[in-house]
């Protein structure tokens, strides 16, 4: 991740809109599973820990962020963050009843190999919560500061998790962006992708906005949550390891 972009997260995080709106989603499907009380918990790609003070509602959290950069040493969590890489050996014999990866496998490569690691750290028929950024005809410079790999399509991600879990949800989210998210992304390509374009936006919008902002995005989520319109600005799946 680009260094400025980075640090836009670590402080955008706990007020900016699209953040806030992402983790009420995020909670509300969560509370939906079949989670037993303290149950053990994995957030892969965790950067500083950010969303453990919602998922510590669930149980024990874990967190693995190999971006070093990205943690700060005096982090209260920063005991319980791994910087080691997925098949090392220091997750050997661990296993979680949760797992999430929220934003991350965009940002890898080998995604479909990142998957199959994900299923060996998850206990039989535990679950796994992804979140990522779809559409290709979205792709921007927010994507190349981001280094994302790609974005996905609905039934790309099902085949990709498919393969290694059983497929529960995988439905778009944030449908009341996509055309104006669809726009930038068309200017862009016209006038020449900017670095500053993408980290613009991060910025927090006045505070009457950003209030309106999350609150049209949750209220959008729940209206349409069993619609499941065909497109949108980011794609949540909910899948569980066969038993």
């Amino acid at each position: 991740m680009d260094t400025a972009y980075g640090q836009a997260y670590a402080t955008g995080y706990a007020t900016h809109w699209w953040w806030r709106a992402r983790e009420i989603v995020i909670e509300s499907a969560l509370r939906e599973l079949e989670l037993p009380r303290g149950a053990s918990i994995l957030d892969f790609g965790c950067g500083d820990a950010v969303s453990f003070p919602m998922l510590e509602r669930f149980g024990r959290v874990d967190g693995i962020e190999v971006d070093e950069t990205l943690l700060s040493p005096a982090g209260p969590y920063r005991d319980r963050i791994s910087s080691a890489a997925l098949g090392s050996p220091a997750y050997r014999d661990r296993q979680y009843q949760l797992i999430t990866a929220l934003d991350v496998i965009e940002h890898i490569e080998d995604d479909s190999g990142t998957v199959g690691q994900l299923e060996e750290l998850a206990a039989p028929g535990g679950w796994l919560v992804v979140t990522v950024p779809a559409s290709m005809r979205l792709w921007s410079s927010h994507d190349v500061v981001n280094h994302h790999y790609r974005r996905y399509e609905r039934a790309q991600l099902q085949r990709l998790l498919s393969a290694h879990f059983e497929v529960v949800d995988v439905r778009y989210l944030f449908q009341l962006l996509f055309v104006p998210k669809y726009l930038l992304a068309r200017l862009e390509r016209l006038m020449g992708g900017e670095r500053e374009a993408a980290i613009s936006q991060t910025s927090l919008p006045a505070p009457p906005l950003n209030w309106a902002m999350r609150r049209g995005l949750v209220l959008e989520s729940k209206m349409l949550r069993h619609l499941n319109p065909p497109f949108g600005t980011t794609l949540l799946a909910v899948v569980r390891k066969r038993r």
